[in-house]
């Protein structure tokens, strides 16, 4: 468990269980139907946020998750598993169905799909969301991640949320991520109520594109600003990120990690989220924050998920000599 001298934290968001599998496969599609051969089968706590809670409790933030989880065996794993990390439940419930699966089938040289998934048999985080501020001590941040996985959570009590949360100068963050059915953009009509009331928003690059439906990233991240958030980010990969405070635009390079070096890519941009908003919340600007998420998200490619290689924050630390500088931003706006 990671000391509490961090920055206090709540999450809202699903959490689901990742089973990997990894091997080799033949290629051929005539030969892989009549292929039998081992894999190496692991299942980790994992979702939305569920690698983000994990790594910011090792970066030393102090976190309460709210979610809701399954009553079945895969729902009392997790939480078994979160508490044994550390991580807060007192927000979360638990409700009758089945737990969300997300399966990687890493038997054919990629590091990140094919994937296939079972939704779960219940609404992901509880509605109306109970009190996340309590009445003494507020947290920092309320941080929301996979809001626009599920159409049936649109329009209902996050955005309030995000309200009561900024009115009592808490900031709010939002990694919205993206459809699980094929959904035309703009998507932003569907999340444009919690955008309006978010801080710092966080996306990977198609994310952005179809968030508002323009082909450039400069006009993209100015339609964010005008939608609310402060600080906008766009995770690229290999290619960095691109950070955005209406004043500041920075480009931060990638650290290169050699494909041989790499287990999995799965959960590395749940770690760049993690790094750069415990960055954020003990006093960095927006270069500094980049530059250490970038570290976090780097360092999540050597284990198993997003998780499991961020050991602590020393871990982090370690590598940033290693980090490029952050360079301005001259693109197009």
């Amino acid at each position: 468990m990671a000391p509490s001298a961090g920055p206090r934290i709540v999450v809202v968001g699903p959490v689901n269980i990742d089973l990997f599998m990894r091997g080799r496969a033949p290629l051929d599609a005539e030969a892989l139907s009549t292929w039998v051969g081992p894999s190496d089968v692991q299942i980790i706590v994992a979702g939305s946020v569920g690698y983000t809670v994990q790594i910011l409790d090792r970066l030393g933030a102090e976190v309460e998750l709210c979610t809701t989880t399954g009553d079945d065996a895969f729902g009392a794993y997790l939480r078994d598993e979160l508490a044994a990390a550390g991580i807060g439940l007192r927000l979360a419930t638990t409700a009758h169905g089945p737990t969300a699966i997300a399966i990687y089938v890493l038997l054919f040289g990629g590091p990140k799909r094919p994937m296939t998934y079972r939704l779960p048999g219940f609404e992901p985080w509880p509605d109306p969301l109970p009190d996340l501020l309590g009445d003494d001590q507020p947290p920092e941040l309320v941080h929301c991640g996979g809001l626009l996985h599920f159409p049936e959570m649109w329009h209902r009590s996050l955005a309030p949320a995000f309200a009561a949360a900024r009115a009592r100068g808490v900031r709010t963050s939002l990694d919205p991520q993206f459809p699980l059915t094929e959904m035309a953009a703009p998507w932003l009509p569907h999340i444009a109520d919690v955008l309006a009331e978010t801080d710092v928003l966080l996306l990977d690059e198609g994310e952005c594109r179809r968030m508002f439906d323009v082909p450039g990233l400069g006009e993209a991240i100015r339609l964010a600003h005008a939608a609310g958030p402060r600080i906008v980010v766009v995770k690229r990969a290999a290619a960095g990120a691109l950070i955005s405070d209406g004043v500041q635009r920075i480009r931060q390079p990638a650290v290169h990690v050699p494909d041989a070096a790499v287990r999995e890519a799965v959960g590395a941009g749940d770690a760049f989220d993690s790094g750069f908003l415990d960055a954020l919340l003990r006093g960095a600007d927006v270069a500094a924050a980049g530059r250490f998420a970038t570290a976090a998200a780097s360092l999540s490619l050597h284990g198993r998920g997003g998780a499991e290689a961020v050991a602590d924050r020393a871990a982090v630390e370690a590598i940033l000599d290693g980090v490029p500088e952050p360079e301005p931003w001259v693109g197009r706006w």
